[in-house]
């Protein structure tokens, strides 16, 4: 090649405007130029060797890659919003369908990146390696469709008689970019549309006085003597920290015509709950409000039945936990209100735009499991009565007798009850009772029923759950679940220990209401359940109508779900008091928190759960956990979608990367047949094939002729006209799309030259190629090159 062509290049494929112009084509721009332009087609080289283009013709890859490392980081370092999208809202639908349209665009961006990928490979094999079979030739326009896996020009070219390196090359990038063009959709959308999420915002270090055992004691009372003092007067029930302080929401909301109905039409509470197979969830109000504005309305208990499970029980949560946790709440609220924006933590300044907030604390929560034994006739004050046997790991089969001699030695016109403590062969057992019907005057005798109360303490957690304005919901509990205690499928756990209950509690627990008659709470709430209805004299009726049926007919079921709420929520009121400042000259509204005071920078210690309270100087401690769980829209990778979507990006970041360090590695870049017109114009200008493509005029229907393997290859100097507009440059050689398979003879008659090595003048070796070499033409075997920067027609 003469010198004045070789001098000539520089001016033409190294300036700024010529790589300027390279840039705005890889973004599929170049209309911008065109509409002003009037010319014909001029020489173009197939390639070039300027680094300054090839990083231009890397640009394909820069907006998908960057809008994907900003969409990965977002989800991974968690971004959140607020209950709705931030910045100009126009509606929230009409937000969501612009983020629906951006992720398109971004799908659509990354498929174009991978088209760059596919049409560099394709490319690169038609020029310099053994050539393209036929059906993968137009992959680079056909691989966004997932159908293309199982199209018969892609598995006719599986066929080709190629090498097994170039087939592994080359439908790998395909297979893998297909795949990639299904997934990257789906993908995007996933990461740039924000979805309402629990987001954890922050938490407090909450400390109660005393040790583990005297915050959760094993035996109650254990030297409360306020507690005493204040839970044994008159108006004991209106306190909601003793442990009667339920009494009239269990009377009335709970308890009030909840078993036993007359109307056979019409299902009481615990029989619809016995119909639909499932505990119910019961809410207790108790209005507790301390500190001026921390205020706790009700609470959530679980509870169920024999018939639904093996064993009647309730598992309630704690008031002091609630109210800890409710206390972080307000404090939370206030901070997030007034916490300013900062660029290092954007997601903090829209804490105040939640949706919803759940402050939870670790607590041991009470669990209460409750057997009575069927009734039996007795006149006698000195008797035997059965009792269940409590079993620490199962539910409960076997009843024994205990003598025992009954405290009240009068006969009696309603409900009696007596504590009776029951020797350790009774399994967990914290405590017994024995239940006297009204007496049967004519016979001078009344049903007894034996029943065995198992309570303890059980690791769990209390949840206090508020809307965005604060209105404040119902404290509820964590684990375990009441079946692992009570059901058939029975789920011990470590951390279960028992309570003992003394004389002293009891009678705080169940007090005096009614001095005419000297009934306790208990008995009255008994009484009012309904389980006197249907029983008529005589006393052997009595004996059987209370017996008749293991379902919610059978009134020592009734016993046991009176028994199991009234333990759980006394229990649930336990340590109340421990966790206030307790006052007796103020009332117990206006009683403080106890180890509530701030440390600085509250905000800042909450959102980091860095110890908002202070520590008290106590050496004796119990120490539980708290945190802030808000609800709203944000960036956050949590599910298993939201990965995938992250591996499926970085996948093609990868591959998009590897590709523009080849570009700039080699230097080796080409904008030729980057569309299917483009191709289309080659094969039309190529010379028709006289063996290979025959009869395909109407369409193709055999898989063997998509694997007819395809080269370009360029004509021999001399073959080609003087172009004046080229400095001189006097001859452009063709390019033509070449089968190698049956088409030698054309190839030679028509004077065209294979191509060797892509950076050299040192023949590539074609030994990999299956295609023998005689059937190649002899410039061919000599290694004559298509050369880089070298304008061909």
């Amino acid at each position: 090649m003469d010198s004045s062509r070789q001098t000539s290049r520089p001016s033409l494929l190294h300036s700024s405007r010529y790589t300027r112009n390279n840039f705005i084509k890889a973004l599929g721009l170049e209309i911008i130029f065109l509409l002003r332009s009037g010319r014909s087609e001029l020489p173009k080289p197939v390639y070039n060797s300027s680094l300054k283009t090839a990083i231009a013709r890397s640009a394909i890859h820069w907006i998908p890659v960057s809008v994907s490392v900003v969409l990965i980081t977002i989800n991974l370092s968690h971004l959140f919003l607020g209950r709705q999208y931030t910045g100009v809202i126009i509606a929230q639908p009409f937000n969501a369908f612009l983020l629906q349209v951006a992720a398109k665009l971004h799908e659509m961006t990354i498929i174009a990146s991978l088209t760059a990928v596919i049409l560099h490979v394709i490319r690169r094999e038609l020029l310099h390696g053994p050539g393209v079979p036929l059906g993968a030739i137009g992959g680079g326009f056909l691989f966004s469709s997932l159908n293309y896996l199982w199209s018969p020009g892609l598995w006719g070219a599986f066929r080709s008689r190629t090498s097994k390196l170039s087939k592994i090359r080359l439908y790998s990038i395909i297979i893998l970019c297909t795949l990639l063009a299904a997934a990257v959709g789906p993908s995007a959308a996933v990461l740039m549309i924000p979805r309402e999420q629990e987001w954890e915002a922050g938490g407090a270090k909450i400390w109660f006085s005393g040790d583990q055992e005297d915050v959760y004691s094993t035996y109650l009372p254990d030297h409360n003597s306020i507690q005493l003092q204040l839970c044994s007067r008159l108006n004991a029930t209106q306190y909601p920290f003793c442990p009667s302080g339920g009494y009239s929401t269990i009377l009335q909301e709970a308890l009030k015509d909840a078993f036993v109905v007359t109307n056979a039409n019409k299902l009481s509470k615990v029989q619809r709950v016995l119909q639909d197979h499932t505990p119910v969830d019961l809410r207790l109000s108790n209005g507790f409000k301390v500190g001026g504005n921390v205020d706790i309305d009700s609470l959530i208990m679980k509870w169920t039945f024999r018939g639904v499970d093996c064993q009647t029980g309730a598992v309630a949560g704690r008031m002091s936990e609630a109210i800890r946790a409710r206390m972080l709440a307000l404090d939370f609220g206030a901070a997030a209100w007034n916490f300013p924006f900062t660029p290092s933590r954007p997601s903090l300044s829209q804490y105040k735009y939640r949706e919803t907030i759940v402050t939870s604390c670790t607590a041991q929560i009470p669990m209460v499991k409750t057997a009575c034994s069927a009734a039996v006739v007795s006149s006698e004050f000195n008797t035997k009565v059965l009792f269940p046997v409590l079993k620490p790991d199962a539910c409960w089969v076997d009843e024994q007798a205990v003598n025992i001699s009954l405290p009240n030695q009068e006969p009696s016109t309603r409900f009696r009850t007596s504590w009776v403590q029951l020797p350790t062969t009774f399994g967990p057992s914290s405590i017994g009772m024995v239940l006297e019907s009204p007496w049967d005057m004519t016979s001078n005798s009344r049903l007894l029923i034996g029943c065995n109360i198992g309570a303890g303490w059980s690791s769990g957690l209390v949840s206090n759950p508020e809307d965005v304005w604060m209105y404040r919901g119902i404290p509820s509990f964590g684990s375990p679940w009441v079946r692992g205690y009570v059901g058939e499928t029975y789920v011990p756990d470590p951390s279960w220990r028992t309570i003992q209950f003394g004389k002293q509690w009891l009678d705080i627990l169940a007090p005096v209401a009614d001095d005419k008659t000297n009934a306790t709470t208990l008995e009255i709430m008994i009484e009012n359940s309904g389980i006197s209805q249907g029983l008529f004299n005589p006393i052997s009726a009595q004996e059987i109508a209370w017996n008749e049926s293991p379902d919610t007919r059978n009134r020592s079921v009734i016993v046991e779900a009176v028994l199991a709420v009234v333990f759980a929520d006394a229990l649930s009121r336990e340590g109340s008091l421990e966790a206030l400042d307790v006052d007796l000259s103020r009332h117990w509204h206006d009683w403080r928190i106890q180890n509530a005071d701030h440390n600085d920078d509250l905000a800042n210690r909450i959102f980091a759960n860095n110890e908002p309270y202070k520590r008290p100087e106590q050496n004796s401690l119990t120490l539980q956990e708290a945190k802030v769980t808000i609800l709203g829209l944000a960036y956050m990778a949590s599910a298993q979608s939201d990965y995938l979507a992250i591996a499926v990006l970085c996948v093609h970041i990868l591959l998009a990367l590897l590709h523009i360090w080849f570009l700039i590695q080699s230097r080796e870049s080409s904008g030729s047949w980057h569309t299917l017109t483009e191709l289309i114009a080659l094969a039309h200008n190529s010379q028709p094939s006289r063996t290979a493509l025959n009869n395909t005029g109407a369409g193709i229907k055999e898989l063997e002729t998509y694997s007819k393997v395809a080269v370009v290859r360029a004509t021999k100097p001399g073959h080609n006209v003087l172009n004046p507009l080229y400095n001189g440059l006097p001859h452009f050689r063709a390019l033509s799309l070449v089968f190698r398979e049956g088409d030698t003879d054309e190839v030679e008659k028509e004077g065209l030259l294979g191509n060797a090595s892509s950076m050299s003048t040192v023949p590539r070796s074609r030994a990999h190629s299956p295609v023998a070499e005689s059937h190649l033409s002899g410039d061919v075997q000599n290694g004559t090159e298509v050369r880089f920067d070298e304008y061909y027609k």
